[in-house]
């Protein structure tokens, strides 16, 4: 009896004991699967402010733009989307490619612009000279030779041109207009063909882009 007396708070001890070691086992699994969840509900969170971030930029898309006696805008839709974006400098991205075609000799170049938002109560406008390239057109060719040029002598000059052309290709530099108006007036200039070295006189501008020099 006395034995039964001894062993049975042994017993009820060694119960409460697993019990404990239970609660603390299911306790401890609890806290570690929060701990997991929110860090998945922080990790989502992230994911779902950079997707705002980058969603936050219009994608206006692309526009080519031939420029001869009937100036030709593929797309205008997307040129006056971005021109839109300016009026209120609203984050958006858009690629013009230019087709020019001047007394035979056929130039292209694709530049690449983006509305970068405002800073310091001036509007960002970014650009970038992706590609250009030139050549003369048949009809430039065969006036050369009929003027006495050598086919040798018409690849050279085009190439010298093709070579003065490149300086800008991959160049890229921002410019800070202090009314969006400015920016603007420019696009418009552009859409409507008016392209000028003044062109950036009314913005403080920087960058590589900017900074062009031309070897004589």
């Amino acid at each position: 009896m006395n034995k039964k007396g001894v062993n049975s708070p042994i017993i009820i001890l060694s119960i409460l004991l697993s019990i404990a070691v239970i609660i603390i086992i299911f306790m401890f699994y609890n806290s570690q699967s929060s701990n997991e969840k929110v860090e998945i509900i922080k990790t989502d969170s992230k994911k779902t402010q950079g997707d705002i971030e980058q969603s936050s930029v219009t994608d206006c898309g692309s526009s080519i733009y031939t420029l001869s006696a009937e100036s030709i805008i593929e797309n205008e839709e997307n040129y006056n989307c971005f021109i839109d974006a300016a009026r209120s400098c609203t984050k958006s991205k858009f690629s013009l490619t230019t087709n020019i075609n001047w007394f035979g000799v056929e130039q292209t170049s694709t530049n690449y612009y983006e509305i970068k938002g405002m800073q310091s109560n001036s509007c960002l406008f970014y650009i970038k000279s992706e590609s250009a390239d030139l050549s003369y057109n048949d009809a430039t060719v065969q006036s050369f030779l009929g003027n006495g040029m050598s086919q040798e002598e018409i690849n050279q000059q085009e190439q010298e041109l093709r070579n003065v052309l490149k300086t800008v290709e991959g160049k890229d530099g921002t410019c800070r207009y202090d009314s969006t108006n400015q920016l603007v007036e420019l696009l418009n200039g552009w859409k409507q063909g008016d392209f000028s070295t003044e062109d950036f006189d009314n913005a403080d501008c920087s960058g590589r882009y900017f900074e062009i020099e031309v070897s004589q």
